[in-house]
């Protein structure tokens, strides 16, 4: 006789589930009532006990609640009691930013550690600059790791912004302090710092002012400037009348003056000293070469203020005390992770972390890669980058390079989308868009990322009028209204709040003049006065009311042409010639001059062909004199196939001089 068995784990377990929510609905063989407030949920203990570790021990030991029909509930919001029934009898769990905390601790409560990661990975999912601060207080209250850390990391990241908010001055002072003691927070004064802290201390004068003076051993008064201190702290009626707050005050007082004394004096020392060399060792200045300096005791944080002086060996070591290790009126001279900021060329190659350069002192800065820093991105060509307004770097799509497979193969579009995390030195992975697009240019206006036209195929399609917004606050896209025409190898440049879309071929490869912008507030495209040359692989740039474009391919050949648009008068009119014909050339804002870097030339062969070459120079438009001036002849480290401008802090960056 001949046996089966048969296991049909998915249509039992659906089957069982719904059996169950129907004798839940119906009220049939009910055997328990849990009571929370005014509130009452009929159940079953079965399911109860199954479900959560809680209640399996309520109802499995001689409990009082185990022979109880009605059993009362303490510190359990109902509603989220009540959607965690259903989840039990449902298996689906309904999460909002408004219901998840009281998700999260009734599943603490009960046990039910599915529930419980769901709503933690829901939140950090949902960390913003506006909420981060009651995150990190829900997570320190629950002691949840990965929200204290995701949430202080917003936190120290947005800091200037976050300090303004409504929840920061609902911090507790446990918070506060964690924060206040963090070297991470990205603020270019310590000004700042100080104005958070007395704005929190005056949000309830009568219970924190007391604390005042412990809370100001946690801000480095001794790198404020003195003009600052002396004329907003030191003469401050709270910190004058705080505990400790005199102290510190005195304290400060006498840095100034020594840092004073010993700046005259290393000054005296330079003018003694026939020989310019010095050397370093522990926070002394020694000059080199017989020359004995009048005061070896010069400490090393009056040269570099991020040091400090310590006697384990002699070598310049860079020393971060905490405060808790220091006595009482200790002062702190350690840097903030934003001091370190400087403005910056971005060069990405979109796989590898950015090469970064100062053009006015033509230095060099390369990634360090900390752990967890792997390259995350495929190595992509003809991809988009931006720089927002919040100085987060965004790479996304291009035409995957893969060896091997067929001609399509090789030349796939990619959706992918990058941010640039500068602390791990890697790219990574946010929601993708919903296109593969290369050859397309992103923008930025109404707090949101766009996706603009391209190919989806970098051989075997069509361009493409498509456009994706990408929401960041939400990490995710959607389209809006498509241009008015199919377009790629177009340029991109945000103004005014609205979207510019500059030249470009379409469908047909023929080659644009035209100027298109982009209301998202009205969702309306519109004409605007065409270039003055049609181009495409171009590159474009925004100062002031005023869009740069310059070089790119016409339907002559390469051009070296530039030429700039009024956007308030809506004209354009021509600029000096860039000194090469280049295509594919980028253009790049910083401090308001105008850079120009990258792109292809011609080279011609003495047998009379030619071929293009990468180009890897940089130039500056003078635009005082009208001219282009070439500030460095070869970037290294970078194809330079992007190129953005941003805000960076070199502390976790090394140099590599010209």
């Amino acid at each position: 006789m001949d046996t089966q068995t048969l296991e049909l784990l998915g249509h039992q377990s659906g089957d069982l589930l719904s059996g169950l929510k129907q004798l839940l609905d119906d009220g049939m063989l009910t055997d328990v009532t849990l009571r929370v407030q005014t509130w009452r949920f009929a159940c079953h203990r079965v399911v109860l006990a199954a479900s959560s570790p809680y209640f399996r021990a309520m109802f499995s030991h001689d409990l009082e609640e185990s022979r109880q029909d009605v059993i009362t509930l303490q510190d359990i919001d109902p509603m989220a009691l009540g959607m965690i029934i259903l989840y039990m009898y449902t298996s689906k769990l309904y999460i909002s930013e408004d219901n998840v905390q009281d998700l999260l601790v009734t599943a603490n409560i009960l046990g039910i550690s599915r529930v419980y990661s769901a709503c933690v990975q829901f939140m950090l999912s949902h960390i913003t600059v506006n909420n981060c601060c009651g995150v990190f207080q829900f997570g320190n209250w629950l002691n949840i790791e990965e929200l204290i850390k995701k949430a202080k990391e917003c936190i120290c990241d947005g800091y200037p912004e976050v300090c303004k908010g409504a929840e920061f001055v609902n911090l507790p002072l446990s918070c506060l302090i964690d924060i206040l003691s963090d070297d991470s927070l990205n603020v270019e004064e310590e000004e700042t710092v100080y104005e958070s802290l007395m704005t929190w201390v005056r949000h309830d004068l009568t219970t924190r002012g007391h604390h005042l003076g412990d809370l100001l051993k946690h801000v480095r008064l001794a790198i404020i400037p003195k003009e600052y201190f002396e004329k907003f702290i030191a003469k401050e009626k709270l910190v004058i009348e705080s505990d400790l707050g005199q102290e510190l005050i005195l304290k400060v007082k006498e840095h100034h003056k020594k840092a004073e004394k010993e700046k005259i004096e290393l000054e005296e020392t330079d003018d003694i000293c026939d020989n310019d060399s010095v050397a370093v060792f522990q926070g002394s200045i020694i000059p080199g070469n017989g020359c004995d300096s009048p005061n070896a005791d010069l400490l090393l944080w009056n040269i570099l203020p991020f040091a400090e002086q310590t006697t384990t060996n002699n070598s310049l070591v860079e020393v971060n005390t905490p405060m808790s290790n220091s006595s009482p009126t200790e002062l702190n001279t350690s840097v903030r992770f934003g001091m370190y900021v400087e403005d910056l060329l971005s060069f990405i190659d979109g796989r590898n972390p950015p090469t970064f350069f100062n053009p006015l002192q033509h230095k060099f800065y390369l990634s360090h890669r900390s752990e967890g820093g792997e390259v995350t991105r495929r190595k992509c060509h003809n991809n988009a980058a931006i720089c927002t307004p919040d100085n987060e770097v965004y790479v996304a799509g291009g035409v995957n390079v893969r060896l091997g497979g067929s001609r399509r193969e090789q030349t796939n579009c990619e959706a992918d989308f990058h941010v640039y995390n500068p602390q791990q030195g890697a790219w990574v992975e946010r929601k993708r868009m919903t296109t593969a697009r290369c050859m397309f240019s992103m923008g930025y206006a109404g707090g949101k990322i766009y996706a603009v036209g391209g190919r989806a195929h970098f051989t075997y399609a069509k361009c493409t009028c498509t456009v994706e917004a990408y929401n960041i606050q939400e990490d995710s896209w959607d389209y809006v209204i498509p241009m008015p025409c199919k377009l790629c190898s177009h340029a991109v440049v945000s103004a005014r709040d609205r979207i510019f879309v500059l030249g470009g071929t379409d469908e047909k490869d023929q080659v644009h003049d035209s100027n298109l912008t982009y209301d998202p507030e009205s969702d309306v495209w519109s004409e605007l006065a065409p270039m003055g040359t049609a181009r495409c692989e171009f590159g474009a740039a925004v100062i002031g009311e005023e869009i740069y474009v310059v070089g790119g391919i016409s339907p002559q050949g390469l051009l070296c042409s530039a030429e700039v648009y009024d956007i308030r008068r809506d004209r354009w009119r021509y600029l000096p010639d860039f000194p090469q014909d280049r295509k594919s050339i980028k253009l790049a804002v910083l401090g308001g001059q105008l850079y120009a870097c990258g792109g292809q030339v011609i080279v011609h062969r003495p047998q009379g062909t030619w071929s293009l070459r990468n180009a890897h120079d940089l130039w500056r438009y003078n635009r005082r004199n009208e001219r282009w001036e070439s500030v460095v002849d070869s970037i290294p480290f970078s194809t330079t196939s992007v190129c953005v401008s941003s805000k960076v802090s070199i502390k976790h960056l090394h140099t590599k001089e010209e």
